[in-house]
């Protein structure tokens, strides 16, 4: 059961468990159960969890491996990623109605879980969830579910059958993005009611009838899911799939056109043009799509003013000159109000040039008044001295603005590292470092709920993993032109962040085992043109190219 001294619990949240394990019982009262809680606790063997909490997070459960049964109640309303992580005798769980996503690798690992359902208020399965869950054997996808992503049911070996509900929207589930990728013994995938009929069943390639539909299996095949969709759809004419399982072909048309047969790719030209209306948030959104489009010359003069505003509310530099391009080449004269806007869109970048130096003239005039006030640094501070320099960790104040000085005493002030738990910044909503500093440790400011405002210093280089995590406020950050490595994690759980922008004009490096934006989904990554990008693993349309006399 355990007793109170078993739990450390700061504000209602749960923060660290210390008890021996066995059957817990978690005390009424607890809102939270914090990120990585009960880490490894490998004696745990049952949860349960009062009514009062709402939120698990990250990590939490990760790595227990003996827990076998959890007791979740209806009024949590958010399950972090790998909250379960590797809770490998973990046999079943059921999901409340208020959760509405399956974080990332939350339940991943769990090789004893033999069945979970889905209820209808999930309507997103983010990557890898449920990867490795080798004893799961069926899946049913409800009707309302929005999106599942990448991976999400990655190396299940057990997973014999996928039933996606026919009312799915079709956008929620993409099979280029192949959610089944390793799940070798897999043998059917239903996109219907009737289980005699799959979508996919065991006929081979070779035998392939025509006129039939999509049908293929996947049994003990190890090419891709995506690879499979390409080689049928490039030798099966259009006009023999039933228009309501289209839509994945068109898209694998638009992304690898040039790889098909010209009288296979005349019947999707064909298609395009008399559906581009209905195609055109898709082909808009996606670079390969709008390329095929425009080479093609599927756009009218008529359409291009609509084209051309959707294009640019994306931001992307690459589609914008693309567009720019083909009517220039197509219809050239006739589009003076296009290129006033092209006129008026400069004007505005001169303006928010001028408002950033009046920023930075503020930034600075603020820093000038600001006082080294050595007594009040120690007092929230803990100082580590060396020869010329020192380190601040473990923050324990409460301003809500935190300004760092550049020196404590005759000491330059060159790191900061993270604060114990994390617990340090509860208050704090804007940051101010000062040049002198070039180092942020790993977990730096991580898990700051309430920062909104952060301006790192000219002088730094490195930047550690998860520095960032948890800072759900931030909107926006600029990273200095000294830091050329991106580590790991480095924005998950950041999911107000809408712009990130990179200083760096010569060679940026990211952690290649990781995608850095984590749970930063409407982020845009603004970066000068011509920098040199190394192991970003994020989709192309999320940069945008800035020429550098630009204001980033």
């Amino acid at each position: 059961m355990g007793n109170s001294k078993d739990f450390v619990i700061e504000e209602g949240v749960l923060t660290d468990y210390q008890g021996d394990g066995g059957n817990v019982v978690v005390p009424d009262g607890v809102t939270e159960i914090g990120m990585k809680a009960f880490l490894g606790c490998s004696k745990l063997t049952s949860i349960t969890l009062p009514e009062s909490v709402t939120e698990i997070g990250w990590g939490a459960f990760s790595g227990c491996s003996s827990l076998t049964s959890v007791v979740i109640p209806e009024s949590v309303v958010q399950i972090g990623g790998e909250a379960f992580k590797d809770c490998s005798s973990l046999t079943s769980i059921v999901i409340p109605k208020g959760v509405t996503e399956i974080g990332i690798k939350t339940f991943s690992g769990c090789k004893s879980l033999t069945q979970i359902e889905i209820p209808e208020n999930v309507v997103r399965i983010r990557e890898y969830a449920f990867a490795k869950c080798d004893s799961l054997q069926k899946i049913e996808i409800h009707k309302y579910m929005q999106s599942i992503d990448g991976n999400a049911f990655f190396g299940c070996l057990g997973l014999k059958c996928l039933k996606i509900h026919p009312e799915c929207n079709k956008k929620a589930y993409d099979i280029y993005a192949s959610p089944i990728h390793c799940c070798y013994n897999l043998e059917y995938l239903f996109l219907s009611d009737n289980e005699t009929q799959p979508l996919y069943t065991l006929i081979d390639i070779n035998d392939y009838p025509s006129g039939v539909g999509v049908e293929y299996s996947f049994q003990k095949r190890r090419e891709s899911i995506k690879e499979d969709l390409k080689v049928i759809s490039r030798s099966v004419p259009l006009s023999e799939i039933p228009s309501s399982k289209r839509e994945p072909y068109v898209r694998g048309f638009l992304e690898y056109s040039d790889e098909y047969r010209a009288d296979i790719a005349k019947g999707y030209l064909d298609y395009l043009g008399r559906m581009i209306k209905k195609w055109q948030p898709y082909i808009t959104g996606n670079t390969k799509a709008l390329s095929c489009v425009l080479r093609n010359c599927l756009i009218k003069k008529t359409m291009v003013d609509e084209w051309l505003g959707d294009i640019q509310k994306t931001g992307d530099a690459e589609k914008i000159s693309m567009m720019t391009d083909y009517i220039r080449e197509n219809f050239g004269a006739g589009f003076e109000e296009y290129f006033d806007r092209i006129e008026a869109k400069e004007k505005e970048e001169k303006k928010r040039e001028a408002q950033k130096k009046n920023d930075d003239k503020k930034k600075k005039q603020l820093e000038e008044k600001r006082k080294d006030s050595n007594a009040d640094l120690k007092d929230v501070w803990s100082i580590k001295k060396h020869e010329t320099t020192c380190t601040l960790a473990n923050y324990k104040g409460s301003a809500e603005t935190l300004i760092i000085p550049e020196s404590y005493g005759e000491l330059k002030i060159t790191m900061i590292s993270k604060t114990y738990k994390d617990k340090g910044y509860n208050s704090v909503k804007k940051i101010v470092l000062p040049d002198s500093v070039e180092t942020l440790t790993d977990h730096c400011f991580s898990n700051c709920k309430k920062l909104e405002e952060i301006h790192l210093g000219k002088g730094l280089k490195h930047i550690g993993k998860e520095t960032f995590m948890g800072c759900s406020k931030l909107k926006e950050i600029v990273i200095p032109e000294g830091v050329g490595f991106v580590p790991k994690w480095m924005f998950r759980g950041c999911g107000h962040l809408e712009k990130i922008v990179f200083e760096n004009k010569k060679r940026i490096v990211c952690d290649d085992d990781s995608n850095f934006l984590g749970g930063a989904s409407k982020a845009k990554v603004y970066v000068h043109k011509g920098t040199e990008l190394i192991d970003f693993r994020i989709k192309p349309e999320r940069f945008i190219y800035i020429e550098d006399e630009q204001n980033l």
